[in-house]
């Protein structure tokens, strides 16, 4: 699960990425996510540093987003969460349709619902649930490599809908191993051009 400051990362990034907002406060932050106003100042730290975000009289200003989303990817540790991995041999199609409800598509699945999938095949769907027992239950548990991996969502995420928002699906293939993840990631580096500096 993301921790505070990547919950406050994501939001930034969400909503310069996905909403052209660039533009936030200290105290519209800590209200959203009923965080203590320190807690927000200490994520913020590193994202000044870096020239990402710039604190002015009227708020904070995400300056720029590639450089923050690209440190998030570089921190995030996405198998710490120690996630469920299951080998179920059917088709990929298959297992999405029979995920609950509740469950948030994240890295090359996640890409695939989002723009139609124009990159390459993949194999392995990995996926936010909060219950992982009640996703088993739709699904067979055989032995083999993993094609379906679950991860603990944090308290938020599913405010962004049902396919993991674009800074989230970023990062979880960034720091996914393998050719899939690395073509995605390449596509997307592609698509996020909109995202550099101002």
């Amino acid at each position: 699960m993301i921790n505070k400051t990547e919950i406050i990362w994501r939001h930034l990034l969400v909503e310069a990425i996905e909403r052209e907002n660039r533009r936030s406060t200290i105290s519209d932050l800590a209200e959203r996510f009923d965080f203590a106003a320190s807690t927000v100042h200490r994520a913020l730290v590193i994202p000044r540093e870096i020239g990402a975000v710039e604190t002015l009289r009227s708020g904070l200003v995400t300056r720029d987003p590639m450089r923050l989303l690209l440190h998030w990817a570089g921190t995030r540790r996405l198998f710490r969460d120690h996630p469920f991995t299951v080998h179920t041999g059917l088709p990929l199609e298959e297992i999405q349709d029979r995920l609950p409800v509740g469950t948030v598509l994240t890295g090359a699945a996640a890409y695939a619902q989002r723009f139609s999938n124009d990159v390459a095949d993949y194999s392995v769907i990995y996926c936010y649930n909060g219950n992982p027992e009640s996703a088993l239950e739709f699904v067979p548990d055989k032995r083999g490599e993993p094609d379906l991996i679950i991860l603990e969502p944090d308290p938020f995420l599913s405010d962004y809908g049902s396919i993991a928002s674009i800074p989230q699906t970023y990062v979880d293939l960034f720091t996914t191993a393998g050719w899939q993840a690395q073509r995605f990631l390449h596509r997307m580096n592609e698509r996020l051009e909109v995202a550099s500096a101002v």
